[in-house]
């Protein structure tokens, strides 16, 4: 009877972790979208196209009698934009355009912020960031970045997978927690449904015969979910 029990304890220790490892393996890595340099014929310089699945969102601004508008569009690779994985690096696309811009007016990009954030329904989980932009063009000589009806401006936000970041792993852990681990898609999973994507862009517009600047911010949210939390003990059945 002793050794009955303990051979099945040990099928189901095996069983659990087997559970956990084929879970734990993203059907990605981080070399997504790398192009291998040993297929690479000497000189050549590969491009890989990725199918991006893209959102735009409208914006007004009301000016000298004029009403602009300024579309921003946020783009993520299509395998992701339904199954976030918080241990992958990934890259957004952020970009903004105007479209009726008159022609005696610019508009300047002067500062773009953009963080994301888990999306939880665990007060100590919900919020907790995993990368953050901040990139401000205040020293440029006429306030930004330029873009208009024809030519957008565009950047791309380089998230840091959640092991990258000391400053997830510490929020994760608990600050002050020097026995700190890393963390799997399992962990983050069971206590968050997805992510937020938050952009904050703040747009200079002038005449051309005026050397006033007049701003403009905007927020957008984008909701990117993530794959179900698995128990160890669930079935691939």
């Amino acid at each position: 009877m002793k050794k009955s029990l303990v051979g099945l304890l040990a099928v189901v220790s095996l069983a659990v972790l087997g559970g956990c490892d084929e879970y734990e393996q993203t059907p990605t890595s981080s070399k997504i979208n790398a192009t291998d340099i040993s297929d690479a014929q000497s000189g050549d310089i590969l491009e890989e196209t990725v199918e991006k699945k893209e959102i735009t969102k409208t914006h007004t601004f009301d000016f000298k009698g004029n009403t602009i508008t300024f579309e921003t569009t946020y783009g993520i690779n299509q395998e992701f934009a339904s199954s976030w994985y918080y241990t992958i690096p990934n890259d957004i696309d952020l970009t903004v355009q105007s479209k009726d811009l008159p022609e005696n007016m610019s508009a300047v990009v002067n500062n773009l912020y953009s963080d994301i954030t888990l999306s939880s329904e665990y007060s100590r989980y919900n919020g907790m960031r995993q990368d953050s932009l901040n990139l401000s063009y205040s020293d440029v000589s006429n306030g930004g970045l330029a873009f208009d009806n024809d030519t957008p401006y565009s950047q791309s936000f380089q998230v840091e997978g959640v092991n990258q970041s000391e400053v997830f792993l510490s929020q994760w852990n608990g600050y002050g927690n020097t026995s700190y681990h890393y963390v799997t898609e399992n962990d983050v999973r069971k206590y968050s449904d997805g992510v937020i994507v938050r952009v904050v862009w703040t747009i200079g517009v002038k005449e051309d015969d005026s050397d006033n600047v007049f701003s403009k911010t905007f927020t957008d949210k984008v909701y990117i979910k993530s794959p179900e939390y698995k128990s160890s003990f669930d079935s691939d059945d």
